[in-house]
């Protein structure tokens, strides 16, 4: 079974922030703790591209992250509901990539001290020659890791709806939003 991941994550240190991100775009999610600077979120109503609902309320440093193993990835980073950096790159049948909306310079102001190391492993994965250097090189778990997201690998709203009720103790802390 193929992994597919699709999450938000807000810059920043308190979950309130990102409760109220859920709660203003009028969606259901699940809010996890901060760590690394990020505050994961997951959304029902998921569809592998970022929700304006979520983006239009958005007032600070918003990234949306998809990882769909065997078909490719995508990142679209917003500073409120401005698109300042996105990319694209899907391999069904043919690597395909779009590096149209790609700009380093928000990700770099973002990371501060860490950005070079950072960018230079984001970038080295922007390419791929084939599909098989596609998925061998494990591009988005590379963006990830670069971007110290807490939470990015089978990390999507269903699996997160599923297992919140099976194991309880996997998800303290995190708060669920909407009706659910």
């Amino acid at each position: 079974m193929s992994e597919f991941s699709e999450s938000y994550h807000l810059r920043g240190t308190d979950i309130d922030e990102g409760v109220a991100l859920v709660r203003r775009s009028g969606l259901k999610g699940y809010v996890f703790p901060p760590a690394n600077g990020w505050i994961p979120i997951v959304i029902a109503d998921h569809s592998f591209a970022p929700d304006q609902r979520v983006v239009s309320q958005n007032t600070g440093t918003l990234l949306h992250f998809v990882s769909a193993e065997d078909h490719g990835w995508t990142f679209a980073l917003f500073e409120g509901d401005k698109a300042v950096s996105a990319y694209d790159c899907g391999w069904d049948d043919d690597v395909r990539v779009d590096l149209s909306r790609y700009a380093k310079a928000p990700i770099a102001e973002m990371l501060g001290v860490e950005a070079d190391r950072a960018i230079a492993a984001i970038e080295a994965v922007l390419h791929p020659a084939d599909i098989d250097a596609a998925i061998d090189s494990q591009p988005a778990q590379t963006f990830a890791e670069a971007m110290r997201l807490p939470r990015f690998e089978w990390f999507a709203y269903d699996y997160v709806a599923r297992d919140y009720h099976e194991q309880p103790s996997d998800y303290i802390g995190v708060v669920k939003v909407g009706d659910q």
